[in-house]
């Protein structure tokens, strides 16, 4: 297992590629069954939860299908008009988002009921060609607003990379600034206010504080391995984390100010 996510106090799921579930804050934990298939991501919002179920570990393309349960329970149902999903999704509200491929070169945005009570439908994305690679899209959503990342294909330790943001639903999108030519987009996490930031791969941790208009790094992570790349998310109004993909930099980087500083914690 190499992710943990709670819907609240009592119930929580470990997955990736396996999947385990508790019901009573951790004391006790089962694995559910999930017939051969590798959970690549799981969200959850108003008593629901849904999953990325795919046939083959995250990072790989194979066929991918959204699941959804309640909470409270183990009662996982396919969610129609989500095959093709990619290895990500994202709950806003009542309603589940997740990217897929559809007729093997078109990628879309899927969206519709998370507790799957009609199919999902696909909405077109707003990359632009020198935008779209092979990867998958990073989602992210703070209240009712969405967003969403566009890579081109990675090279040399650089990509064309920009963010799109959508207050509708992904009907329609504004674009953000260009982010530096720099490392690989991998996540996309957003604040409060109009804080917003991206890391990924042989990358560091881009910020913005004026809602993707400029951005910025932090002098506080120049310290920060970044070879095998980062991963950084906003958790609360200014608290935030910064993990890295190394086994020689043992290292949790922590902000309690939006971004603005950050502080190394040792991972003994």
């Amino acid at each position: 297992m190499n992710s943990v996510i709670f819907a609240d106090a009592a119930d929580g799921w470990a997955y990736g590629p396996g999947l385990w579930a508790t019901h009573d804050g951790g004391v006790r934990w089962h694995r559910v069954h999930t017939h051969g298939r590798s959970v690549t991501s799981m969200a959850t919002g108003n008593g629901r939860v849904i999953a990325v179920f795919a046939r083959c570990p995250a990072g790989q393309s194979c066929p991918a299908q959204v699941y959804s349960s309640p909470a409270s329970s183990d009662g996982w149902r396919a969610v129609a008009g989500t095959a093709g999903a990619d290895a990500s999704v994202v709950m806003s509200g009542q309603t589940g988002y997740a990217t897929a491929s559809h007729e093997s070169t078109r990628q879309v945005l899927l969206a519709g009921p998370a507790n799957g009570a009609r199919p999902w439908q696909a909405r077109p994305l707003p990359c632009r060609p020198p935008e779209r690679g092979s990867g998958v899209l990073p989602l992210a959503t703070a209240g009712t607003i969405l967003a969403l990342g566009c890579g081109g294909e990675p090279g040399v330790g650089n990509q064309i990379k920009r963010l799109y943001l959508s207050d509708d639903g992904g009907r329609t999108w504004r674009r953000l600034a260009r982010l530096p030519f720099p490392g690989y987009l991998g996540t996309v996490s957003l604040g409060s206010a109009r804080t917003i930031v991206a890391s990924g791969g042989r990358s560091d941790v881009y910020i913005s504080w004026d809602g993707g208009q400029t951005w910025h790094t932090s002098p506080s992570l120049r310290r920060a391995e970044r070879g095998d790349g980062v991963a950084a998310a906003l958790i609360t109004g200014n608290d935030g984390f910064v993990l890295q993909a190394s086994i020689y930099d043992k290292h949790i980087w922590l902000t309690r100010d939006d971004g603005h500083h950050w502080t190394p914690v040792t991972v003994r």
